[in-house]
């Protein structure tokens, strides 16, 4: 008990001092610095991006950019995957290639997807997801349409990585 109040007197004193001391002054004919290039200074400005075509070019376009990303065509070539974070978490869409079928399907609603694979027979999307960033992953197969799903391990205490379909799909 000696320690907590020898600790908790120092800072007391130290809380006196500061109180007691005058504040630093300024040295005699000191000079305030200004930086001699002021259109280096940033200011602040809003976040909206500006048109597209305006110059100078505005880097918040491509910042507040989402899309898909890792687009894989299915081995039959008849669906394209891929991830997006338009919901806020990467998640995952297909889209079928099919004449008249051009809206893709968000098939994945949970945890963010990491990463996916097509099954060789395209009957299938083997995906990873984890806990919230943590990194460790567990595996579930989906059907491309969304509507069968089958979770093959949950999120591991350990760093997982999957190594590929054998070529007849198992």
């Amino acid at each position: 008990m000696i320690l907590p109040l020898r600790w908790l007197a120092g800072w007391l004193v130290a809380a006196a001092c500061l109180q007691v001391l005058p504040a630093a002054a300024e040295p005699a004919g000191a000079v305030p610095l200004e930086w001699p290039y002021p259109d280096d200074v940033p200011q602040a400005s809003s976040a909206a991006p500006g048109l597209a075509g305006k110059q100078p070019y505005d880097i918040v376009r491509f910042l507040k950019t989402r899309g898909p990303t890792n687009v894989a065509l299915s081995p039959d070539g008849r669906t394209l995957a891929f991830r997006s974070t338009v919901t806020g978490k990467p998640q995952l869409f297909t889209l079928s290639l099919a004449a008249g079928a051009g809206t893709p399907a968000q098939i994945t609603f949970g945890r963010a997807v990491t990463s996916y694979a097509w099954s060789p027979d395209s009957r299938w999307l083997l995906y990873a997801a984890d806990r919230d960033g943590n990194e460790r992953e567990g595996y579930t197969l989906i059907s491309p349409d969304g509507t069968r799903e089958r979770r093959l391990s949950e999120s591991a205490d350990a760093f997982l990585s999957f190594g590929g379909f054998s070529s007849d799909g198992r």
